[in-house]
């Protein structure tokens, strides 16, 4: 898509050209040497800014493909961060989960301790 947009302006480019040499040999035969010169660094110029704008699209494009690159890493280490996140509160939840298990097995054996510790004594 760049490159069409770059071959419409150097076509719109030379099209202009044409018309400036085809008019300019209407309007006189013989041209003097400055006329000469004056046509040439316009000629030049005109390949100059072609040339720049041809640079200056790829080098936008270029820095968007790397804006692009740099958002899709971005996003990619935020969910990264996000199902790490996610794993380590699933993990506190099972962490507590089995403290919860722990601490009840230890008060129902603390009961049933108690329970036979009492038997012991009423016997």
């Amino acid at each position: 898509m760049v490159f069409f947009k770059i071959q419409s302006q150097l076509k719109l480019l030379r099209n202009n050209r044409s018309k400036q040499s085809s008019t300019n040999q209407k309007t006189s035969k013989y041209q003097t040497h400055s006329n000469g010169l004056k046509k040439n660094l316009s000629k030049n110029l005109i390949d100059l800014l072609t040339i720049l704008l041809i640079i200056r699209i790829l080098l936008q494009k270029k820095i968007l493909n790397q804006i692009v690159l740099i958002t899709t890493l971005n996003i990619n280490q935020l969910v990264n961060q996000q199902f790490f996140l996610h794993k380590l509160i699933l993990s506190s939840f099972q962490l507590t989960n089995f403290f919860f298990l722990l601490l009840t097995q230890s008060n129902q054996n603390f009961t049933s301790f108690k329970a036979f510790e009492s038997k012991l004594k009423g016997d």
